[in-house]
């Protein structure tokens, strides 16, 4: 297919016109857009996806079609970004489309309502893989939703209708909108009602068909356990709900394709069913920690050494390689979310209690491989910015980048890190560059993406000097380290666990960042509770609070807020400074000693 690129004097849209006041496929009623939803709810008007959207005069509808310009470039993105990931449709279905939009006489059908919604749904996702004008973007997606929320055609087959839903809740995904899940939901209840979840093939698809939409079916498992760990609630798809048509035809032309497909649902299953049965109960549960974790080194061991991390870095630029990527940073984040309440209550000296030496060196164990995860998988983020192949506002790579991003400033603000060595600490500062150089890329484009990167730009004024973060580049030799791919090698193992005073404000503030992953909370929520969401805004559970004003920490309540390192003071008067200012601004002298170490 030729990608044809939309020129600035192109219209990103057409209005509807007087004629086309007839037509059956319309522009929306207000009410119905703002109002209408996946699960048949009405939310307050505070809550509308569009109450901080301007108001657009476009709507695409059957006789008024998008620009072909735009729509090509648009399906292009799809096929080469979401595509690779999960199974959505195969290519010569999204052609079809196409023909029955642009050429109806050619084509075999003209194209129905449905069809179109699916069209524009399928364009929307695309276009954030673009550069496609926000105004263009919205008014595809508002054009498919009012569709898919209005019922359009008698005739949408329930699991086409189900795959529609499933792209606008993928869409509110990249919107940072807790909307998704109420799509996302709407797309199971339609994939139950046909037995999708089932073995047994439904008596009105063929067996090539059916094949086709168990694929389906696992990109939807997929999204509902990522989005279970990504937000904090328990997964809508059960335990035993088959997820993986195992037998059956291939859809795609490239069984390497299927295969990462497979592998990434199994990851996200985990991702969910750690956050139920892990994160969720009160108390940590170490036998469920371990049978979690053998689990996930089952399922890396089993991978072949084609798609081993090491390959990948060391510069295999086949087509897959984003996928593999991506997969190896969804495997890496479940172990993050499986140990990190470990990692916290460890450092807080909460297992103090436990019986014998032996539990304590299992909490250890698992307290740093939270670590060295956080530190593989800053690498990998990395490795995604360095190769230009970051999604500008992908939510898997957004909280990835993050989350590695805190692990690794809890290394270096630690009380420990001095004993670490130079090295460990200069390939740390360059880790955490690499986090925030790809939430950079993200931030413009993103809101949720700024607010990280100023987290994170804000702790590491505190806790680097001026002379690391300009001596440390996204772009060195240490992005292209080599895995040791039997989990961690034991060097990992007995790297050393960030360890703080209770006087030591900045780490815990650190903490207290990494305590909360669900968008400023730490509480899991069930389905029975999505209608709280009602009273929250629509990026409710994606937002965290706003980063530390400057010079708050390791202070007493007299001293000037320049005397800590990262606070605002000029950096030239920093490097002619022989000592720091003395023992007077920090509130205890092995607080001082600490900073007068990591200076010198």
């Amino acid at each position: 297919m030729v990608r044809v690129y939309a020129r600035p004097q192109c219209p990103v849209a057409r209005r509807v016109s007087s004629a086309d006041s007839t037509s059956t496929s319309r522009r929306s009623p207000p009410a119905a857009d703002s109002t209408s939803c996946a699960s048949g709810r009405n939310r307050p008007s505070s809550y509308h996806y569009d109450s901080r959207r301007p108001e657009l005069d476009t709507f695409y509808n059957i006789h008024d079609p998008p620009p072909l310009e735009i729509i090509s470039q648009c399906i292009s993105g799809f096929i080469r970004g979401t595509s690779t990931l999960i199974y959505i449709l195969a290519e010569y279905e999204v052609f079809e489309l196409i023909n029955a939009t642009y050429y109806p006489i050619s084509s075999q059908a003209k194209i129905t309502p449905a069809q179109f919604c699916e069209l524009l749904a399928i364009a929307a996702i695309g276009s954030q893989y673009e550069d496609i004008t926000q105004d263009a973007q919205l008014a595809l997606f508002k054009s498919a939703k009012w569709y898919l929320d209005s019922g359009a055609g008698k005739e949408w087959d329930p699991l086409k209708r189900m795959r529609t839903s499933m792209l606008v809740g993928l869409f509110f995904v990249f919107e940072k909108s807790f909307w998704a899940r109420d799509y996302l939901d709407q797309a199971i209840e339609l994939a139950r009602a046909r037995g999708l979840n089932l073995m047994q093939r439904h008596p009105d698809y063929s067996e090539r068909e059916w094949a086709s939409w168990k694929r389906v079916w696992g990109s939807l498992v997929f999204l509902d356990g990522w989005l279970s760990g990504s937000l904090g609630n328990i997964p809508t798809i059960c335990d035993g709900e088959d997820p993986i048509y195992g037998e059956g035809y291939r859809t795609c032309t490239n069984d390497l394709d299927a295969y990462l497909h497979a592998e990434v649902i199994k990851l996200s299953i985990f991702m969910g069913s750690i956050t139920k049965d892990v994160y969720t109960p009160t108390f940590i549960d170490f036998n469920k920690v371990a049978v979690y974790s053998a689990r996930l080194k089952a399922w890396h061991s089993s991978l072949p050494e084609s798609l081993r991390l090491h390959r990948a870095v060391s510069g295999n630029d086949s087509k897959q390689r984003s996928t593999i990527l991506l997969a190896h940073s969804s495997y890496l984040s479940c172990i993050i979310l499986l140990t990190r309440r470990i990692l916290l209550e460890r450092l807080e000296g909460r297992f103090e209690g436990l019986d014998g030496l032996a539990r304590m060196a299992v909490a250890d164990e698992y307290a740093r491989m939270c670590v060295s995860a956080g530190r593989q998988l800053a690498t990998v983020v990395g490795l995604l910015h360095s190769e230009g192949r970051i999604v500008r506002r992908c939510w898997m790579l957004i909280q990835a980048a993050y989350t590695a991003g805190l692990i690794v400033l809890l290394c270096l603000s630690s009380d420990g890190s001095s004993h670490a060595g130079k090295q460990t600490e200069v390939q740390d500062q360059d880790l955490l560059n690499k986090c925030i150089g790809a939430l950079e890329v993200c931030a413009v484009y993103d809101l949720v993406a700024q607010r990280f990167l100023n987290i994170l730009v804000a702790l590491r004024r505190l806790v680097v000097i001026p002379e690391d973060i300009a001596g440390s580049s996204p772009q060195s030799a240490g992005s292209k380290r080599r895995f040791d791919q039997e989990n961690y090698t034991s060097s990992e193992r007995s790297h050393f666990l960030p360890s703080f005073s209770p006087t030591n404000e900045l780490t815990r503030h650190i903490l207290d960042r990494f305590r909360v992953p669900f968008g400023g909370e730490s509480k899991v929520i069930g389905r029975d509770e999505y209608t709280l969401s009602k009273f929250f805004p629509q990026n409710w559970r994606f937002l965290v609070p706003e980063p530390p004003p400057m010079g708050t920490f390791n202070l007493d309540g007299n001293s000037p807020s320049n005397s800590t390192p990262g606070d605002g003071c000029d950096s030239n008067e920093r490097r002619d400074s022989k000592k720091p200012r003395g023992p007077p601004h920090f509130k205890t002298k092995e607080e001082y000693e600490a900073f007068f170490r990591r200076i010198s």
